[in-house]
């Protein structure tokens, strides 16, 4: 990683490590996509060179587990040391004129930060800059509020550019006043949580955070659980549900492919696959999904059984059969209320894993969950 300062304003420039550029750029799909891609590269740039030059014990504000909802929904992220919060908001627009902060780091009490920094983010040069700050409480008394698009806003000139004087501040641990007082949220029950969230992941909700008062989304999305359903039901709501019972009569999605139409016959992968099957009236179909930039195979097996009911059996394999699964990928297995029902993580050795074999009667819902890092995959499915 390259630092140099900008003449003498020390204006902090970055360069963001291939690592972290790669690992972040994926197939764009939306501004939900790229707001999760500058915030990565933000964070994955910008913590390390903290934690190398002035703050060991610096970590993010939200847990990897957290931070892939949390970028899907609202821009910036935070950084915490001792008893300090900081908020980087990144941007790809050229335009320095203003700070634009969501509202969301303002007014919930949980977000709040002490200091906001503005970052420009240059995907094609694979650069970071932090062009200036100011605090929680600057924003509130100098900025603007604009309720159209939920932002406060503060004109470039009230931001502090050289970012050295941000450092000799924390280091004289100055008694500075950082935050104006925030309001508390209202708590809403999980009735209504439940409610709000079926609303909000309707496939023609395009922005959510714009939908409800913002009392009530604040209260929504500061709980991490609330927040991770939401995301989920988004992508339930844009996947199309696979109908497992009409697999049997041969009637498949076109993205749901079956072992000899990806293997020749005597491939180890289909052979492998076919000695799982429990009858002659077993259904497998693979689907390739990219995940950790590799391809996987999600194989899902259905047997009927006596009782109108479907066994189904779900493995995940990795495409190459030399290689084995990213280590810490996560397969899930989620009821048709989003309730974890089984998951299992791979581990660097796993070239497999798969869920234990579970029935289900004809018209019950359940999703399948890949998952690594901030990267999802969802597959709704109904039996």
């Amino acid at each position: 990683m390259t630092m140099t300062f900008l003449d003498c304003l020390t204006e902090l420039s970055l360069e963001i490590p291939p690592s972290v550029h790669d690992a972040a750029w994926q197939p764009l799909q939306g501004q939900a996509s790229w707001s999760a891609y500058l915030n990565q590269v933000c964070l994955q740039t910008v913590l390390p060179w903290i934690q190398t030059e002035y703050i060991p014990h610096a970590q993010s504000g939200l847990s990897g587990s957290q931070l892939a909802s949390a970028w899907q929904l609202v821009n910036g992220t935070s950084i915490v040391w001792n008893n300090c919060r900081a908020i980087l908001i990144p941007t790809r627009s050229i335009d320095t004129s203003e700070l634009r902060v969501p509202q969301e780091w303002m007014d919930i009490p949980s977000w709040v930060g002490d200091y906001y920094f503005a970052v420009q983010i240059n995907p094609d040069d694979a650069t970071l800059r932090i062009w200036g700050y100011t605090t929680h409480e600057q924003i509130k008394t100098l900025g603007t509020y604009d309720a159209d698009d939920r932002t406060y806003s503060l004109d470039a000139a009230y931001l502090i550019r050289d970012i050295g004087v941000f450092w000799v501040a924390q280091q004289a641990e100055l008694n500075e006043v950082t935050r104006s007082t925030v309001a508390p949220l209202n708590p809403i029950s999980a009735t209504q949580a439940e409610a709000l969230l079926q609303q909000l992941a309707h496939p023609l909700v395009i922005e959510p955070r714009s939908v409800l008062p913002f009392v009530q989304w604040g209260a929504l999305v500061e709980q991490a659980d609330w927040r991770d359903r939401l995301v989920r039901l988004q992508r339930q709501s844009q996947t199309p549900i696979v109908n497992l019972s009409r697999w049997l009569q041969q009637s498949f999605e076109t993205s749901w492919q079956s072992l000899e139409s990806l293997f020749d016959n005597t491939s180890t992968l289909a052979y492998s696959f076919r000695q799982v099957a429990d009858s002659a009236l077993s259904v497998q179909r693979v689907k390739m999904v990219d995940l950790d930039r590799r391809s996987l195979l999600l194989i899902v097996q259905i047997d009927p059984d006596s009782s109108d009911r479907l066994t189904i059996r779900i493995q995940l394999r990795s495409a190459d059969p030399q290689s084995t699964l990213p280590s810490g990928v996560r397969l899930t297995l989620r009821s048709g209320t989003d309730e974890i029902i089984q998951t299992i993580t791979a581990t660097d050795q796993d070239n497999l894993i798969q869920l234990k074999r579970f029935k289900c009667p004809i018209a019950t819902r359940f999703t399948i969950e890949l998952a690594i890092a901030t990267e999802t995959i969802v597959e709704p499915f109904v039996v």
